[in-house]
Formats: C-alpha cells, structure tokens, sequence
C-alpha cells in the first residue's frame, strides 16, 4: 500500500493553485490579485453570500474583504442583492460579466489542455483521465473539492 506523501500532496495542491490564477489572469481577467480571483471563485462555487460568509470562508477580516469586494464591484465583476428573505441583509453575487470570463476561460483551458495532452501516448492519455476521475472522487469525499 502506497503511503501518502504529505509534501507532494502540498505541491499538488499549490501547483494547481497557481496554475489556475495563472492562466485565468493572462485570458481573461485583465490581471486580477490571486485574493480577488479567490473570492471570485468561492461565489462561482457557493453562489450569493453575506458578507460574514464570504469572509469565514476566504479567511479574512470583514474590512479586507470589504476592500477586495469594492474593487471587484468597481470592475463590475461582483454586485450587492438585498437577500429575498431579510431586506437588511445585503448578498454578493458574482455578476454576468463575471461568469462570461469563467465560462470563457473554461472553454479556452479545455482546448489548451487537449493540446497539451497530445504530447502523451494514448496509453498515457487514459492513465491520466482515469487519475484525475479518482483524484477528484476523493477529493469530494474529503470536501475539498472545487
């Protein structure tokens, strides 16, 4: 049995990190901060959120936030909604504009992965499509998964 090797897991992790503010930066973003990016994919992911969400999540202080979420606005990325059940409570959500350069930046990685992936062997192509199937199987498992 195969023991898990916290250091390379790290990597993984950081690597993947880094590969996708990277490439959404160059294609789409007009240069966003890795922080600004990272509360933009936590809405991708989570939908609207108050404020104090976000920040638990994004582990950060509500006045940096609100700083990151400002700019986000003034670039028309993100928008403030009154929440259907308490009109006091105020939601951010991620705008039109901001899901066209996700679903842009999807369809352009997608095609610059399978360009890349036509460097491997078909052998090889099937190992890593059946890697990525169980890494992202566990991942779910363990909640980590986008």
């Amino acid at each position: 049995m195969a023991v898990l090797n916290p250091d390379a897991l790290f990597d993984l992790l950081i690597l993947g990190r880094r590969t996708v503010f990277k490439a959404f930066n160059e294609r789409d973003s007009g240069g966003l901060p890795p922080a600004q990016l990272g509360i933009m994919l936590m809405l991708l992911k989570e939908g609207s959120m108050q404020m104090s969400e976000l920040a638990a999540k994004a582990h950060t202080s509500r006045p940096n936030l609100t700083m990151l979420v400002e700019r986000l606005h003034r670039e028309g990325l993100v928008e403030r909604q009154s929440d259907e059940r308490d009109r006091r409570v105020v939601r951010i959500a991620l705008t039109h504009k901001a899901h066209e350069q996700f679903e842009r930046y999807k369809e352009e990685s997608a095609q610059h992965m399978m360009n890349a992936l036509e460097k491997l062997d078909p052998q090889e192509q099937e190992e890593l499509a059946e890697s990525v199937e169980r890494i992202n199987h566990i991942l779910r498992k363990l909640d980590l998964h986008p």
